[in-house]
């Protein structure tokens, strides 16, 4: 169970993580010089820090965690559990 609930913990992180890479990306592609930097930073932090949460799980594959990455006061549910997350 507490792993189970690890496993959802750094799905979620490395889900975040990923999405914040996205935009990023996105960003420094019309960023100008002067910014370009410290997009470039915050691009490593993210994608060290998705690729880390996977590492760390004990899963070869996160599990899928559906509901709004952006609204961390909401609840997430994790798709392919055999237990029931509340």
């Amino acid at each position: 169970m507490e792993d189970d609930i690890r496993d959802a913990v750094l799905a979620l992180i490395a889900l975040r993580a990923e999405r914040e890479v996205r935009i990023l990306a996105g960003e420094f592609a019309r960023a100008a010089s002067e910014d370009r930097e410290g997009l470039l930073a915050a691009l490593e932090f993210q994608r060290w820090l998705a690729e880390s949460c996977r590492n760390a799980s004990n899963l070869s594959e996160l599990p899928i965690v559906t509901g709004s990455a952006s609204a961390p006061e909401q609840s997430a549910t994790v798709v392919g559990s055999d237990e029931p997350k509340s």
